[in-house]
């Protein structure tokens, strides 16, 4: 047997407002979330998608300013490693020598 209204939680007295009203509006649907609570969600358009950041997002941005032929001189092995794969990320074709104890890394197209 259910609880009588007057021990309904905060919680529950929401959850039950929340259905009363999308009970009454069959084109709103609603999400359950983790926490028990409702939800509507609201679709959104036109919201341009950030730049992911970090480590990933500094090499794709480098890559973003470099132009055929243009050439990049990295400390390490692993640096050589991300530039790479940024540029090949971004449909590039890309090619490395080593200068030294560093290394140079070519946009190729």
């Amino acid at each position: 047997m259910p609880k009588p209204m007057w021990e309904w939680t905060q919680n529950e007295r929401r959850e039950a407002l929340f259905r009363e009203y999308y009970d009454s509006n069959p084109d709103m649907t609603i999400l359950q979330t983790h926490g028990g609570s409702t939800m509507k969600p609201i679709i959104e358009k036109n919201i341009p998608i950030p730049r992911r950041q970090g480590k990933k997002a500094t090499w794709a941005a480098l890559v973003d300013n470099m132009d055929v032929g243009d050439s990049v001189l990295v400390n390490n092995g692993s640096e050589r490693a991300s530039l790479t794969n940024a540029i090949k990320a971004q449909g590039y074709e890309v090619t490395t020598r080593k200068e030294d104890d560093k290394f140079r890394v070519w946009r190729l197209s």
